[in-house]
């Protein structure tokens, strides 16, 4: 849910959407971490999945590089 309202905004503001999803992304990374340490290797696996694709769509939000 949170990552639709980031959507909707990002075509508006990309640096606020860029800021609230490395947050998130981070957050994510935690609880996977959380839950290897605690031994939930599935819920892990969804969660460091979660992150990545998240880092992923942090990249894309980047602005272009001028020459």
């Amino acid at each position: 849910m949170r990552l639709w309202i980031v959507s909707d905004s990002a075509a508006e503001s990309p640096g606020l959407s860029r800021r609230i999803l490395i947050v998130f992304c981070l957050f994510l990374f935690a609880i996977g971490i959380e839950e290897l340490i605690y031994f939930f290797a599935f819920a892990a696996s969804f969660s460091l999945l979660a992150a990545v694709l998240t880092g992923l769509s942090i990249v894309k939000l980047r602005p272009e590089m001028k020459a």
